[in-house]
């Protein structure tokens, strides 16, 4: 297969369906003469830097497509932006100060920035400089490529009119949240590392669900919900909302009524086992698997005072009530830190367990950071913290609790010596 056509397949495979903008028809023609461009421009002086065909390839698509967000103000790279500006005073940290000039359209820096990042991902073992020369040369003659190509260009995007649909439903919402995290040319590539490093492919729901809703990425920490979040037109409590669902409630819920009409759901009434809160989930479904008195476990997400299942859902439809009781005991046992979420006295118990940890360190340590020559330096200091809070908490003197635990630290950092020596 051509790079051309591979080129076109890649481009069609990524965009959302059904919405095409004036200037769509040009983008993946554009994106085949940028790799024949980069092709040539590849022959760098520093050949460490060099990427495979199939990378060159990738980098030539979402150029273009960043391009094309920019020259449309589609809005997905201004967001990524304004985060930077609020968390690092710039919005293009390693690239810019303070004092730099404000950014053109198709500003080097934009670029340079961005072939930065995507260089650090697929070349991870090669610690490659912000301003390395070969790249700022790259930069320097795609600004230009680009600026002569878009010129003409219609303003009006497919993509951008996608992200303007409406947002009223969680569901909505969530299909241009996927369609961010997995096709964009922000964050598809880091999706595709993500399913390799799971070991699993697109049709795993679950690991999915985790990528868009949890990871973050190398776009300094940013992940999907972020971008999404800032990039819709969305009130302020909206915004917060959305990227409140990398805390998604996943728990076990008993289905206590649906209001139905014929054979379509509306919504699912049900009660969280684990903390015993009522959710309205709405679901507008037909034939939905649900049933009252059913049992599922599954993950939810709020939008607009209603609640969505995010991800897979698992039935159990031969539910007694009466194993509520267990259900609850080794959810809290096992997955205490997902029900802080959503149990708030559970959440202030850790909270309060951690400051006095924190009081702990530091009436021994004096201070946030303790540094140790070795390993078995460090065992040997928290040997001695141990010991005195063991013997503070209680008076009869724990010498087998106290020295397996003292044993322990000992293996993990000889382990940890062992593999880091020095």
């Amino acid at each position: 297969m051509s790079h051309s056509s591979t080129l076109r397949r890649l481009f069609q495979a990524h965009r959302p369906a059904g919405l095409r903008g004036r200037g769509d028809k040009y983008l993946d023609d554009i994106a085949w003469r940028l790799r024949k461009f980069m092709e040539q421009q590849h022959a760098l002086s520093d050949p460490r830097l060099r990427l495979t065909p199939e990378n060159l390839d990738q980098l030539a698509l979402a150029t273009v497509e960043m391009a094309e967000d920019l020259h449309t103000d589609t809005g997905l790279w201004r967001s990524l932006e304004q985060y930077q500006q609020v968390e690092f005073g710039v919005p293009l940290p390693l690239v810019m100060r303070s004092p730099n000039p404000l950014l053109e359209l198709f500003d080097e820096r934009r670029f340079l920035f961005f072939f930065h990042t995507l260089w650090r991902h697929w070349l991870p073992d090669l610690i490659v400089a912000p301003k390395h020369r070969d790249l700022e040369m790259l930069t320097r003659n795609t600004r230009e490529f680009l600026e002569n190509e878009f010129e003409n260009l219609p303003k009006d995007s497919g993509i951008r009119a996608f992200l303007a649909t409406s947002n009223a439903f969680g569901w909505e919402v969530k299909k241009k949240l996927i369609w961010l995290g997995c096709h964009s040319y922000l964050f598809r590539d880091f999706f595709a590392a993500y399913l390799e490093e799971q070991k699993t492919n697109p049709t795993d729901i679950p690991v999915t669900d985790d990528f868009l809703c949890q990871q973050c990425t190398g776009w300094m920490g940013l992940g999907a919900i972020d971008i999404l979040a800032a990039a819709l037109d969305l009130s302020s409590a909206q915004r917060t909302e959305l990227r409140g669902w990398h805390e998604r409630h996943l728990a076990f819920y008993h289905v206590a009524t649906l209001e139905m009409t014929g054979r379509r759901t509306h919504t699912l009434n049900v009660v969280n086992v684990i903390n015993e809160q009522p959710y309205r989930i709405r679901l507008e479904m037909e034939n939905a698997p649900f049933v009252a008195g059913q049992l599922i476990f599954g993950s939810l997400i709020p939008w607009r005072g209603e609640w969505y299942w995010s991800g897979q859902q698992q039935t159990y439809s031969e539910f007694k009530p009466d194993m509520i009781g267990n259900i609850k005991k080794e959810f809290l046992e096992k997955q205490s830190l997902i029900a802080c979420r959503y149990c708030p006295d559970l959440a202030e118990k850790a909270r309060c367990s951690v400051r006095r940890q924190q009081e702990k360190w530091m009436a021994h340590y004096g201070q946030d950071l303790a540094v140790f020559p070795d390993g078995l330096s460090l065992a040997a200091e928290e040997q001695r913290r141990l010991k005195v809070e063991f013997n503070a908490a209680n008076p009869i003197h724990m010498a087998d609790r106290e020295e397996r635990i003292e044993m322990e630290i000992v293996v993990d950092c000889y382990n940890e010596e062992e593999r880091h020596p020095g």
